[in-house]
């Protein structure tokens, strides 16, 4: 479903890996680099979960993302727009 298209599958494949990632069995490099792809292309789809993410990736550099505050930001802007409940405010 991901190669389809589908942000949620992008974004499930990501978190597959990321959750392994705190398990004993560590993801092997191919599988790291296949997760972050997933998570950046599920991202440039505006998926509210991937962009959560991204944000806080490019803001304190995680999953070998570069700091970028104008990424940061731009991700904040995806998630802020396309989370389903807009009515609760995330910390600053």
């Amino acid at each position: 479903m991901a190669e389809a298209g589908d942000s949620e599958a992008m974004y499930a494949l990501f978190m597959d890996v990321a959750e392994r990632g705190a398990d004993k069995v560590k993801p092997t490099k191919l599988e790291y680099a296949d997760a972050k792809k997933w998570l950046l292309k599920a991202g440039e789809l505006k998926n509210w979960r991937a962009a959560f993410v991204l944000e806080l990736c490019y803001r304190s550099g995680c999953w070998e993302l570069e700091l970028n505050e104008n990424k940061a930001k731009h991700y904040k802007s995806v998630y802020e727009k396309y989370r389903p409940n807009k009515n609760i405010q995330r910390s600053q």
